[in-house]
């Protein structure tokens, strides 16, 4: 509690009667200005200048010796008013009860003057100076009561005010001294963690040190599995703690502590004494009066629930260490997450260097070299949309007919790994069934035989399109299984372009699909594209931002057609067309096969 300031005077003068008389009148002015009326003003004048009279009086010095000055000292009190006059005269003896002195006698006077004007009187001598003390009780008229009072209820007020600030600056500093603290612990641990790369070891050491600063006996850290409905045991001060799997959604376990604050995502704090909790509650183990639980929620996700306890305290936790419970909890959740990713970034690295592998495999699957057939060019290309592809191109030439030319092309439903896998055991079945080469159709059936049950246990399927060419007898047979049409035309500009697309399913969709064979008569100057959905499904800025489509594709087929180049000048042509698309990354695989006849 503070003291209440009150009014007060001091002044110090000469040891002369007439250096008196200036300092007791500015006495007067201080009482006067603090409500004394002249009565009370002229009584204390009489008693002040009686006083100092006798000090004057007394005082023996020595002919070049100096005398000390004389101090008066005024202190207004609500209910009395005290004079004190100071002086280092050599004293006298003061009176109990002086008796008024007879009129020839001055003697003794002045002391009897003092007494009857003020209530108590004392006069305190010491060696090197004595003190007269006047005190007179006070009686305030009840205007000047009233003004009193309000200046009183002010000043209670302001000191209620001042013990406000105290306690805020109070708990301000408490709070400061607690940053100080977890901000130390967090950042000796954090470099610990760095240098050792542990979580799990950091947690238990970060949380121990929670413990002393927020005056708890015990704290239970779970995290939130992927699904976030179960909480796992992270971390713990005691193996008494129940380190079961909590799933907090759960009808037996929605009135929990822990479930009820992940349910409103708003810390709990609960007093055992007034509200116990329910039974079967991990966190009775904790034997705590008091129980603060915090949800982790980072951005949106929740993380994971800290639970801490206190038996040793009679308060509940301070708002200061509720603040450091909540920096240690966001600062482990930080880390957690930081860890994983860096995990998932590893283990990112390791696929990619693998996918780069599956890649250069499946790039070295493709034909890195084309067949040369007398008076024919053949080029072909396979973009990827992601590092490996589900489409797949062959061109197989006969050992000891060269004219003779096998065009495979197919697309596995899908993407990445599991389409390349299915796309390299097509190859392998194509390329070693050399016998059904000059019968489409069959070799189809046969494809479909030996991949049915692997490409319809994983509801997968494959499209694709065989072309049988001799062309020395200019003819060619073609087997399609659910894929885009072969493209047909001649150098020769009053030929049109030509689709063929003989009936069949996919691959992998029928047991013993019924798969057609057309025989076509190879046209003089001949052009021949095969390709894969992804070509025409393309988004490209040429055609105004639109899908390619069949039609555009024939239409450019048909306008380069006539161009006297090899099968390579047609493939850059095609490639062309397809870079100029309005996409970064492309949406699916693009491979064609391409077979010009020259001049």
């Amino acid at each position: 509690m503070r003291r209440e300031v009150l009014p007060s005077f001091f002044v110090q003068f000469e040891c002369d009667v007439d250096a008196s008389i200036t300092p007791i009148a500015r006495v007067m002015a201080f009482l006067e200005n603090y409500g004394f009326d002249q009565t009370e003003c002229g009584a204390w004048g009489v008693a002040i200048q009686e006083g100092v009279n006798n000090a004057i009086l007394h005082c023996e010095l020595d002919e070049n010796e100096t005398p000390h000055p004389i101090a008066i000292e005024v202190m207004v009190r609500p209910d009395y008013v005290e004079v004190l006059v100071h002086d280092h005269t050599q004293g006298f003896s003061w009176p109990i009860s002086p008796s008024l002195p007879s009129e020839s006698s001055e003697d003794g006077r002045g002391v009897y003057i003092i007494q009857q004007l003020v209530d108590d009187s004392d006069y305190l001598r010491g060696t090197h100076s004595n003190r007269l003390i006047l005190r007179k009780n006070r009686t305030l008229p009840s205007e000047l009561k009233e003004e009193e009072k309000k200046w009183r209820d002010r000043l209670k007020t302001i000191e209620s005010q001042l013990d406000e600030t105290d306690k805020a600056l109070n708990s301000t500093q408490e709070e400061l001294f607690s940053c100080y603290e977890s901000l130390s612990a967090i950042f000796q641990f954090g470099t610990e963690l760095g240098k050792q790369g542990d979580i799990k070891s950091f947690a238990d050491r970060l949380l121990k040190q929670l413990i002393p600063i927020m005056g708890a006996n015990g704290y239970l850290f779970r995290t939130c599995d992927e699904n976030g409905s179960i909480i796992r045991t992270y971390s713990h001060s005691s193996d008494s703690l129940d380190q079961s799997p909590l799933n907090w959604n759960a009808d037996n376990a929605k009135h929990f502590l822990e479930s009820k604050s992940i349910v409103i995502r708003k810390d709990i704090l609960r007093d055992t004494d007034l509200e116990k909790l329910e039974e079967g509650d991990p966190l009775i183990a904790f034997n705590s009066k008091f129980i603060q639980v915090h949800p982790i929620i980072i951005g949106e996700e929740m993380i994971g629930v800290l639970s801490v306890g206190s038996s040793e305290s009679e308060e509940p936790f301070t708002s200061a260490q509720t603040n450091v419970m909540h920096t240690f909890a966001h600062f482990l959740a930080l880390q957690l997450i930081n860890v994983s990713r860096q995990e998932e970034r590893i283990e990112f690295g390791k696929i990619s260097k693998e996918l780069e592998i599956a890649q250069d495999i499946q790039a070295s699957l493709l034909p890195s070299k084309w067949p040369e057939v007398e008076g024919y060019t053949i080029a072909g290309k396979c973009n990827t949309s992601r590092n490996v592809s589900g489409d797949f191109f062959d061109v197989i030439y006969h050992e000891t007919d060269p004219d003779k030319v096998l065009l495979v092309i197919a697309d596995v439903m899908g993407k990445g790994v599991p389409a390349s896998i299915f796309a390299a055991i097509f190859r392998s079945l194509v390329r070693s069934s050399t016998e059904l080469f000059e019968h489409p159709a069959e070799l189809m059936s046969k494809l479909n035989r030996s991949m049915f049950q692997d490409l319809s246990g994983v509801d997968m399927f494959i499209t694709a399109q065989i072309a049988y060419c001799d062309l020395r007898h200019r003819t060619m047979r073609i087997s399609n299984a659910g894929h885009c049409p072969l493209l047909l035309t001649s150098k020769d500009e009053t030929m049109p372009v030509t689709s063929h697309s003989p009936e069949g399913l996919p691959l992998g969709v029928v047991k013993r699909p019924e798969l057609e064979e057309l025989e076509i008569d190879v046209p003089k100057g001949l052009r021949v594209l095969m390709y894969t959905d992804g070509i025409v499904e393309t988004t490209t800025q040429m055609v105004g931002n639109e899908l390619l489509g069949q039609k555009r594709l024939v239409h450019w087929f048909q306008d380069v057609r006539s161009v006297d180049q090899k099968a390579s000048a047609f493939q850059s042509s095609l490639e062309k067309l397809l870079r100029a698309t309005s996409e970064d990354q492309l949406k699916d695989d693009q491979t064609f096969i391409l077979l010009v006849e020259n001049g």
